[in-house]
């Protein structure tokens, strides 16, 4: 009982925390402090989170507190739109029709 209860606080603390890098990590990029917001995504990122991914993406686009990559952006938008995002397949469309990030054949 006490390893089940346990596991659940653990879960509980990750989801709070997890929440907690997302929402420090839009207000950040909101508000144009870039070099605060980029690891805080990067983390809700790893965790799948498909906004994170889409922000990102949109920050590497546009280089916005990092070196334009369209590379990059492509990534994350792919992430996005592989959790289902609508944002993230929008913007991974938009990276197709303008042929950024991606090999021309």
């Amino acid at each position: 009982m006490k390893q089940l209860l346990s596991i659940i606080l653990l879960g509980v603390i990750s989801i709070n925390v997890l929440a907690n890098d997302l929402n420090e990590g839009l207000h950040a990029a909101q508000s144009g402090n870039y070099e605060k917001a980029l690891p805080l995504l990067n983390n809700a990122a790893k965790q799948k989170n498909s906004m994170a991914n889409v922000v990102l993406g949109l920050m590497y686009k546009n280089g916005k507190g990092v070196k334009q990559n369209p590379k990059e952006a492509y990534k994350y938008f792919l992430n996005a739109a592989q959790l289902n995002d609508a944002d993230g397949q929008f913007n991974l469309a938009n990276m197709y029709e303008l042929g950024l990030g991606i090999d021309k054949d």
